[in-house]
């Protein structure tokens, strides 16, 4: 199965603002110009498209289908949100406590914001996604999703230790292919 990772486009937010699940509008000055080359970068065949059901995914989501995909199917799902940051949700990441910060940082695989979530946590349910994938006969199919559930899928896929995740690239409006098997 080839599986289209596409990072949702430039949301309408301070750069320096942890927002994690907020659900932030798409910045709608750059958005079409954005999507329209994020649909040059897909095939011309998909199967069906998944996606975050925050607006910034599914906006874009429904702007590939409407443009590109006439006849695939879109299914939402939460297992594809961005990481959960709990109580910094919305905040700037200056404002955040600096003493918890850091430590989570040097393990933020497995630690958590206060009333968050970890990303092995994250990585548990992207494989559940993988999981329930794996059993669909697509050729081929478009995440429309986060940077955090990019990485993830991409670190179970390629066999990537989880705490090398940042070194995988996601920019805003990105497209990234894997193979699943």
């Amino acid at each position: 199965m080839e599986i289209y990772l596409v990072r949702h486009t430039k949301p309408l937010i301070e750069n320096d603002v942890c927002y994690g699940q907020t659900d932030v509008p798409v910045d709608e000055i750059i958005f079409e110009s954005q999507a329209t080359n994020i649909l040059a970068a897909l095939p011309m065949n998909i199967d069906v498209i998944f996606s975050s059901p925050l607006q910034r995914c599914s906006l874009l989501a429904s702007f590939i289908n409407e443009h590109q995909y006439h006849n695939a199917a879109i299914e939402y799902s939460d297992l594809l949100k961005e990481v959960h940051f709990g109580d910094w949700e919305n905040t700037k990441w200056n404002d955040i406590n600096q003493k918890t910060l850091p430590l989570w940082m040097e393990d933020f695989v497995t630690k958590k914001p206060p009333n968050g979530e970890s990303f092995i946590h994250l990585h548990q349910r992207t494989k559940y996604f993988l999981d329930n994938l794996g059993k669909q006969p697509y050729p081929a199919i478009a995440i429309i999703t986060h940077a955090g559930i990019i990485r993830s899928l991409t670190c179970h896929i390629q066999k990537i230790e989880l705490a090398n995740a940042f070194s995988i690239n996601c920019k805003y409006g990105s497209v990234s292919k894997l193979l699943f098997k």
